[in-house]
């Protein structure tokens, strides 16, 4: 089998502080795994490591092989929110609007007519009008 991640004696601190330490982990291609464990138990720093939006203090982490940085753009990661942020209203046709942006939002950037109507079809195509 084709190894998917592969940690080897992965340590992670925060400051002064170990949060892993010593973590090693083989999930082979096509597998499924599941992280569970007590709120602060570390999951969160595991995954946030493996995709490499923390340092790790010492160890290695590959993806099919290759390091973390080599393999910035075929990860993602989607983390998990206790509350919505108010603050920031933002609609479904919005967010599917935003496919359309080339280099980014600008400031006084509006999205004109034609985008509305293309992702109204989109949300329409996919059950969501």
């Amino acid at each position: 089998m084709e190894k998917a991640i592969e940690i080897r004696d992965l340590c992670v601190s925060y400051g002064n502080n170990r949060v892993l330490e010593n973590i090693n982990l083989t999930v082979e291609k096509g597998e499924y795994l599941g992280i569970m464990g007590p709120n602060g138990g570390g999951k969160s720093t595991l995954l946030k490591s493996v995709l490499g939006l923390i340092p790790i203090t010492s160890g290695e982490v590959k993806i099919f092989g290759n390091s973390v940085k080599q393999n910035k753009k075929t990860l993602g990661y989607v983390p998990q929110f206790s509350a919505m942020d108010k603050k920031f209203p933002i609609t479904v046709r919005e967010v599917v609007q935003t496919a359309f942006l080339k280099h980014g939002l600008h400031p006084l950037f509006r999205f004109g007519k034609e985008h509305k109507t293309e992702a109204e079809k989109v949300l329409s195509d996919v059950g969501l009008g």
